[in-house]
């Protein structure tokens, strides 16, 4: 028992040093103002590609349900039209 004990001990500390907590919250402080210039532009990007993804699919909706139509519009060849 006496030897466990020290074992135990010595692998907690290990265990508690090794997951440092970091109680600031998951994004990293800006330590200069290219730093703080490079968040905001990677914030900006991350928005931009979100909006993107939302233009293609509606985009895509859009001339799922137009084709038929245009498609139906289009003027027949004279030739299939008078046989």
């Amino acid at each position: 028992m006496k030897n466990i004990f020290p074992l135990v001990v010595i692998l907690s500390v290990i265990l508690a040093i090794s997951c440092n907590e970091n109680d600031k919250g998951s994004e990293p402080r800006a330590r200069t103002r290219t730093d703080s210039l490079l968040n905001d532009c990677n914030g900006w990007i991350i928005l931009g590609m979100a909006k993107m993804g939302k233009l293609t699919r509606a985009e895509q909706t859009t001339r799922r349900l137009l084709d038929p139509l245009l498609n139906y519009l289009q003027p027949k060849p004279a030739k299939l039209l008078n046989p």
